[in-house]
Parts: structure tokens; sequence; C-alpha cells
């Protein structure tokens, strides 16, 4: 899958890099930016609680 890209990319190796990395920082960027946003506004990450546990260490 990636040579099939690579062969498809124009340019020289040094454009064809150039052309990759950018590829790859626009990516990160809309995941940072868009998806990641999205996500935790469905998934509710500060609710978590961990329960105590009984009859573990509870003797007095």
């Amino acid at each position: 899958m990636y040579a099939w890209l690579w062969h498809r990319l124009p340019g020289s190796t040094s454009i064809r890099v150039i052309l990759v990395v950018c590829a790859v920082l626009i990516v990160v960027a809309l995941l940072f930016l868009l998806v990641f946003p999205w996500v935790e506004s469905i998934i509710e990450f500060d609710n978590t609680q961990v329960p105590q546990a009984v009859g573990l260490g509870d003797q007095q």
C-alpha cells in the first residue's frame, strides 16, 4: 500500500518526502483539533471513580 502511494506521488525523492511529512502533519493536526475533542465530548474521562474495596484492610 505504501509503495503504491509512494510511486504515485509527483516529483523527486526529496519532494516526495516533503509531501509525506506534510500529509502526516496535517493528519496529526486534524486528529488533535477535530477528532480528539469530539471523542472527548462523547466519552467522559473526568467522571471516573474507583470504588472502595469492601472487606480488604477494613479491620478496626
